[in-house]
């Protein structure tokens, strides 16, 4: 399982890569958010930051809440890199100009509005 250590250190290294940057593509392989694509598209990442074993990472009107449970991981790579061939899903990729950061066989995702995390039962811990 991945422990609060290896999560902030992921999180150093997806803020290097997004914040303060605009959201060109991104993939959504987890069903419940096949139609939220488009919402990521032209968005700016304010902030990315771990909390605990979680990931956050901070949009305008909406933060994407990530736990990598037993399996899920982090990679950030430039964005002309293919995506890794691996016994991992895919389950979410946000590119910019210049690097993709995916998040892989992570089962607890959620899309939250700001106001919602401070009601989330593992952020209110």
């Amino acid at each position: 399982m991945p422990e609060g250590p290896e999560i902030h250190r992921a999180a150093n290294k997806i803020r290097k890569a997004l914040e303060g940057m605009v959201i060109e593509d991104v993939e959504l392989t987890v069903p419940r958010f096949s139609e939220a694509g488009q919402d990521f598209i032209g968005k700016t990442v304010n902030r990315v930051e771990a909390r605990g074993k979680a990931m956050l990472i901070h949009f305008d009107n909406f933060v994407m809440y990530s736990h990598n449970q037993l399996y899920g991981r982090w990679t950030v790579n430039l964005k002309e890199t293919a995506a890794k061939k691996w016994n991992r899903s895919l389950r979410v990729a946000l590119s910019t100009e210049k690097h993709t950061c995916r998040l892989w066989s992570a089962t607890d995702i959620l899309l939250m509005e700001p106001w919602e995390l401070s009601g989330h039962p593992y952020l209110s811990k």
